[in-house]
């Protein structure tokens, strides 16, 4: 009787971690406070629109500033961004 009683505890507790693993962290955060605006050049644009190219880390190079998440988007000059 202890043995199978062993057994089906062996059996149970990595299926329990395995699951325990698997759940998300409530309270963790999923994203930046802060969103960065950079200056988008004519190559990049090029690459975007031209040629449906998604963006890539090439083209986040020169942040030109960042705001909070709950503030509204800072003026700035006439140009093309990439937020």
């Amino acid at each position: 009787m202890k043995t199978i009683f062993f057994t089906f505890i062996l059996l149970l507790l990595p299926g329990g971690f395995f699951l325990a693993a698997q759940t998300g962290l409530p309270d963790s955060k999923r994203y930046s406070s802060e969103l960065y605006i950079y200056k988008a050049s004519v190559a990049d644009l090029r690459k975007l629109n031209l040629k449906d190219n998604d963006p890539d880390e090439t083209m986040l190079q020169s942040p030109i500033t960042s705001y909070g998440r709950n503030e509204p988007v800072p003026p700035l000059p006439r140009g093309n961004y990439l937020l």
